[in-house]
């Protein structure tokens, strides 16, 4: 899908950070809210949002918000079912886990 390709390409470089999100603001609002934040705050780090319908066909909105980090041109973590509720301070110690930041 067109995430794949955006995904893939960037990450040759830095990481990219894919946010697939939803019309239902209700469930990944908050989430794209943390992202755009942390985007400018970590600038060596590519944030990519999407929507579900442009990124994956069919990919159930029960999934979202979900996060798919890429480096060297392959997926390197999939965090799928994020809480809607989750905060900045969690998004990033969730990336400061997995050495994207």
């Amino acid at each position: 899908g067109g995430g794949d390709r955006q995904g893939n390409e960037g990450s040759m470089k830095r990481w990219v950070f894919v946010c697939i999100t939803s019309a239902d603001t209700g469930r990944t609002g908050r989430v794209e809210e943390a992202v755009r934040e942390l985007a400018g705050d970590y600038r060596m780090t590519k944030f990519v949002l999407i929507p579900s319908r442009s990124a994956i066909p069919n990919w159930p909105d029960s999934n979202l918000p979900s996060i798919f980090l890429y480096r060297h041109g392959k997926m390197q973590s999939e965090l799928v079912r994020l809480s809607p509720e989750t905060s900045v301070d969690q998004l990033e110690e969730t990336l400061r886990e997995s050495g994207v930041i």
